[in-house]
């Protein structure tokens, strides 16, 4: 394998969306109904393969409340992508996103992937956001979108896996692209070498 690849993953929402729990579920795979809410900030990281190569996913949780979102934005920097959540049993929470992702981009540039987690994908029946909801707007702004759920593990690792790939494929093609400027360089030396008299 080449070089090991670690990106900076942050996950966004409200409070009670279930941020902690799906980071939970994805790098331990464990889930439990009574976690206490995020104080700060919580990181944990996780190693995947991808294309036979090694990369590591620094994930990091945010808490939602005032009085730590201003904090929370200095973390954001040097962010590769976002897993942005919302609750599917409360449409505040998804009317929230906006804010958020604007809060985000602000600090990471408007060019980094975004994938739209709606949670609790188990509780149907008390769902206030509809698939078709999430999915129109996801497709309006080109997010990619999963109905997900922390407690039973459904399509969880997938949405991380997704999102890793989009970033991996696009530090790939910017490796190759700085790969193919040195080498033009360096064959210019090189020529420009020959040439002298």
């Amino acid at each position: 394998m080449a070089e090991d690849f670690t990106y900076k993953i942050l996950i966004l929402g409200e409070r009670n969306v279930g941020k902690t729990s799906l980071l939970l579920r994805f790098c331990r795979d464990t889930f439990n109904q009574n976690i206490m809410q995020s104080s700060g900030l919580s990181f944990l990281p996780k190693e995947i393969i991808i294309d036979n190569e090694k990369v590591v996913l620094a994930l990091w949780d945010t808490a939602a409340t005032e009085a730590y979102r201003s904090i929370n934005k200095a973390y954001y920097r040097s962010a590769l992508g976002v897993i942005m959540v919302y609750d599917q049993t409360d449409i505040k929470t998804f009317n929230a996103i906006p804010s958020w992702i604007t809060e985000a981009q602000e600090v990471i540039g408007i060019d980094k992937p975004i994938v739209i987690f709606g949670n609790k994908s188990d509780l149907t029946e008390k769902v206030e956001v509809s698939a078709e909801m999430a999915e129109e707007f996801s497709s309006k702004n080109q997010y990619m979108f999963f109905k997900v759920s922390a407690k039973t593990g459904y399509n969880v690792s997938l949405g991380f896996i997704e999102l890793a790939k989009i970033i991996h494929k696009s530090k790939s093609r910017e490796m190759n692209h700085r790969s193919s400027i040195a080498l033009f360089q360096t064959n210019i030396i090189s020529h420009e070498e020959k040439c002298k008299c």
